[in-house]
């Protein structure tokens, strides 16, 4: 194991901080000690230790390290992550998770919540990152993805039949190294044989794996696509909703025992989908207030490349439309990818961000959703802003993001728990001992 070096007090100074909560700070100096924040102020004020680094970065703003609320770092984001599955080979999926650790590190995710993977891989990433051996963000991860047994996505092992079989790989998952649990509440729009828009588990069923999570102090991550599935996992309490596409009607695919590749079979149409919100769906969630990952991203690669997956996450249009009806009734939203499932490319959280924008978030709603908003949503309370105290997770990017969203694409400097891991020597303008 290698040992990470400490690292002498960094200062840095930059004409603009967007701190994560909406509030921005101009001509700002922040300083940052061992792995924490210790100040925060103008830059007349923060003055530097003896022998801090100080970093003057011009006119670019600094921003929390981004987060991804949504992300499976060892799928490969294409069809082959069927086969891959199926022939439990594990060793492809940890080397793919520490490529796109890496690429996602180095264009300024710090942290990703990592919802259901094969096995062991995600595990042995997450403590190789926390080594120092693996560069890459911070992995909150989840249990296997639990549903019925055979039902959707149980050839990812999360299978249970009943309440007391899912606490008990809840368990399991957790001495491993869960901090989340990730249900499925409906069918997937990536494993044919399911509805997605009919819920996995009855209301007795789903509400036990919720409560028993929340007694053993973890949250729950309900994957739901169809309306029917969305207020279910609302009124049984589950912590945030993945998706929420909205589906209200689609017909299911007869397949043969065994098989589970959709590239090769035909897929539902959007024509066969209704075309219009529901509103007791709408009503529930702005009653209960989940937070919501609404994973536009997916829609957005669909629509540039083919639909890798099917027409069942709906129009591109549709999606957006129903990102702003739950933002015009306060639902609360955060930035999440689905990053590696088929069509979905790990780096796209600022694809993310802009479409949250084009939803109805102003500019610094959208970076709240990625950087404050989404370390709420985990349950993060030490990172996602830029304060005193908190974690030491910053990026810097050229020009201000509030005019242009697209300068988060330029990352010139990536601090990750005090440590510069990444930087772009001559995007930096002046770099000195004090």
């Amino acid at each position: 194991m290698t040992e990470p070096a400490v690292s002498p007090p960094l200062l840095l100074r930059a004409a603009l901080l967007i701190d994560g909560t909406g509030a921005t700070v101009e001509h700002v100096a922040v300083l940052v000690v061992g792995d924490l924040v210790e100040q925060v102020g103008a830059q007349q004020d923060v003055v530097p230790p003896d022998g801090a680094d100080v970093l003057d970065l011009g006119d670019a703003t600094l921003l929390p390290g981004l987060i991804d609320s949504h992300v499976h770092l060892t799928f490969p984001g294409t069809p082959e992550l069927f086969t891959q599955v199926l022939d439990d080979d594990r060793a492809t999926m940890l080397a793919q998770g520490r490529s796109a650790a890496a690429e996602l590190v180095r264009a300024g995710v710090t942290t990703v919540r990592d919802l259901g993977a094969l096995g062991d891989p995600l595990f042995r990433l997450r403590r190789e990152i926390e080594a120092g051996d693996t560069p890459g963000p911070s992995i909150v991860a989840s249990t296997a993805q639990l549903t019925s047994p055979d039902g959707p996505n149980a050839v990812l092992g999360g299978g249970v039949a009943d309440v007391g079989a899912a606490l008990d790989r809840i368990d399991a998952d957790v001495d491993r190294g869960a901090t989340v649990v990730k249900v499925i509440a409906t069918g997937s729009v990536t494993d044919p044989r399911a509805d997605p828009t009919v819920p996995v588990f009855d209301d007795a069923t789903l509400r036990g794996i919720v409560e028993g999570a929340h007694v053993r102090g973890l949250r729950v991550a309900a994957h739901a696509h169809g309306t029917a599935g969305i207020t279910q996992a609302v009124r049984c309490g589950v912590d945030s909703i993945e998706h929420a596409s909205f589906l209200a009607h689609v017909g299911c695919v007869e397949l043969g025992p065994g098989v589970v590749s959709r590239p090769a079979l035909p897929s539902p149409t959007a024509d066969a989908l209704s075309p219009w919100p529901d509103g007791e769906t709408l009503a529930v969630l702005a009653d209960r207030r989940p937070w919501v990952v609404p994973t536009l991203t997916t829609v957005v690669a669909h629509t540039l490349f083919g639909p890798g997956t099917a027409a069942a996450v709906r129009s591109f249009a549709h999606r957006r439309e129903i990102a702003g009806l739950m933002l015009e009734r306060g639902v609360p939203l955060v930035a999440g990818t689905d990053g590696g499932t088929p069509g979905s490319p790990h780096v796209g959280l600022v694809v993310e961000i802009e479409q949250l924008h084009a939803s109805g978030m102003t500019a610094l709603e959208a970076l709240g959703a990625a950087t404050g908003g989404a370390a709420a949503c985990l349950g993060l309370e030490d990172r996602g802003v830029v304060a005193a105290g908190r974690r030491a997770d910053l990026i810097a990017v050229p020009g201000d993001p509030r005019g242009d969203l697209g300068v988060l694409r330029l990352p010139s400097v990536v601090v990750q728990g005090g440590r510069v891991v990444h930087r772009i020597e001559e995007a930096v303008g002046d770099r000195r001992r004090g």
